[in-house]
């Protein structure tokens, strides 16, 4: 197996004391390490030298991507350095042992490299390949799917951060991912190895990519208390390169395949036709239970979470759902069975086990009614949308938002059909607003009020704390405003959706501000 100057270096600094200098090759590229000739002046990109300071040509040929190791400092050694990667024994050691030591480094990586291929020429197994990289990289391993499934853990010596990571199978846990997402900036498009501050816990991590450039999941390397060194990155990105290459020839690893139900619920929201097959499943399982709808949206900073990993997070949290990426959210069909307590009602077990997700993973969440037909899966999911977005806009300290509250809202918002309220004013509504501008007495908040309280005069005048007397002479003024008469049920709905419109207006003006 090829290396580089800073696995060489690396490996060499537990034997003896020694620097390296000049401009440094990240390939793995080096190999093994051939003697410097005296009658030699030519050192060749890729190929490792090892020589002894006085028996160092004057007037070398250097090929950028030639590595040098020399025990003690030579002459011209600045001339070397500008030119090489060089590797400075220090002292007086000696050259066999020094070649030995050099050969045993690379006899290390070559045993790993050996025990892969035999992996590989059996059946490619990523548990194998994890555990043997933690024994020769000195680092633990734990490789992740797409959706963040642990797929395969290798732990090293002290592995106290790795081992909590969880068991192959499991799901990264919601505080383990908010911890990467905290400290290391992780984007799933970035194809060179990122070291990751995690809490003063260093990883390597590198993602994985299938044949078609998809990301297909990552793996981290723990510091598990010992440094990483520049070497480190090189060694992570070619086990990501075997790993990927593991993972094509296993492809049941990354298998996201939903189930029959998943695929009906996509159809129904989507309005595409049900397929005969999927009319009789979704038959049986008809009115056997009760849903909600749950639509979360991610928010931007937070935009690399991979929508299948929340998805998984649903349905672990709530078992017997079904989630799945729909457009740029996550469209949750939650079984609300096991939610129910003994008045029947859901919202509250839902809220304890929600609350947590949507706080760890920076969500918001549109929260439909419940139903039990399937086949209204589609009114639900706009419900959810719809509690999304207005509850966004006029709710922004909370993080899941439930359509109930947003009812009448949404119905006088459409009641307009996208008109400027002013339009639907009628002309004795129209000399209420001309009287409250020359006056100190607003007719129109006096009417709105009483509307608000029923009609009922005693209560109307506490709250604008007037004589009763002076409330029914002001009522029998607005009503010759107006023009109608109050007892009728559609002059005052007619007035109550225009109020709740431009109360509703005013709403959304101080959001935008």
């Amino acid at each position: 197996m090829k290396l580089n100057a800073d696995i060489i270096y690396t490996k060499m600094k537990e034997n003896y004391p020694v620097k390296i200098y000049g401009e440094r090759e990240t390939a793995l590229s080096l190999k093994r390490p051939e003697f410097h000739m005296d009658d030699d002046t030519h050192f060749l990109a890729g190929h490792l030298y090892l020589a002894t300071a006085e028996h160092l040509p004057s007037r070398p040929h250097l090929e950028k991507g030639a590595v040098l190791v020399c025990i003690g400092e030579p002459v011209r050694m600045k001339y070397y350095t500008d030119r090489i990667t060089m590797i400075i024994v220090q002292g007086r050691r000696d050259f066999f042992s020094v070649y030995q030591s050099v050969q045993k480094i690379f006899d290390h990586y070559d045993q790993w490299n050996d025990a892969l291929f035999e992996i590989f020429q059996q059946d490619a197994d990523i548990q194998k390949i994890a555990e043997l990289s933690a024994v020769y990289l000195e680092h633990s391993v734990c490789v992740l799917d797409s959706s963040f499934h642990i797929l395969a853990a290798g732990y090293g010596n002290g592995s106290s951060r790795s081992r909590k990571l969880g068991k192959t199978g499991d799901s990264l846990s919601q505080t383990d991912l908010e911890e990467f997402l905290t400290y290391g900036e992780m984007s799933t498009d970035i194809r060179e190895p990122m070291l990751l501050d995690i809490g003063g816990d260093f990883a390597l991590a590198v993602n994985l990519f299938d044949r078609a450039g998809q990301y297909a999941g990552c793996f981290f390397m723990s510091g598990d208390g010992r440094p990483f060194h520049s070497g480190d990155t090189a060694l992570a990105a070619y086990l990501g390169s075997l790993l990927e290459k593991s993972l094509e020839r296993n492809p049941a690893l990354l298998s996201n395949e939903r189930n029959t139900i998943r695929q009906i619920l996509r159809e129904i929201i989507e309005e595409r036709p049900i397929r005969p097959v999927h009319k009789s499943v979704l038959q049986a399982v008809q009115m056997k239970t009760r849903y909600v709808c749950i639509s979360a949206y991610i928010i931007t900073r937070y935009s690399q979470i991979p929508a299948s990993y929340i998805c998984n997070l649903f349905e672990k949290n709530f078992p017997g759902s079904a989630a799945f990426p729909h457009n740029q959210s996550v469209a949750a069909f939650i079984d609300l069975k096991p939610l129910y307590d003994r008045d029947g009602k859901y919202q509250e077990q839902l809220n304890l086990r929600l609350d947590p997700m949507l706080k760890a993973l920076k969500l918001y969440a549109g929260i439909s009614n419940d139903f039990s037909n399937l086949y209204d899966a589609r009114m639900h999911y706009l419900q959810a949308e719809i509690a999304l977005e207005n509850g966004q806009l006029t709710m922004s300290s909370s993080s899941r938002f439930y359509f109930s509250s947003f009812v009448l809202m949404e119905m006088i918002t459409n009641s307009t059909g996208g008109m400027p309220v002013e339009m639907f004013y009628s002309n004795g509504l129209k000399n209420l607003f001309r009287h409250d501008k020359h006056s100190q007495v607003s007719y129109f908040e006096t009417l709105k009020v009483f509307l608000e309280e029923n009609m009922n005069y005693t209560s109307t005048a506490e709250v604008l704390y007037i004589h009763r007397s002076t409330l029914v002479d002001r009522i029998n003024r607005i009503e010759r405003e107006l023009g109608i008469d109050l007892k009728d049920y559609n002059e005052r709905l007619h007035l109550q959706i225009i109020m709740k419109a431009l109360e509703l207006r005013e709403i959304l003006k101080g959001s935008e501000k």
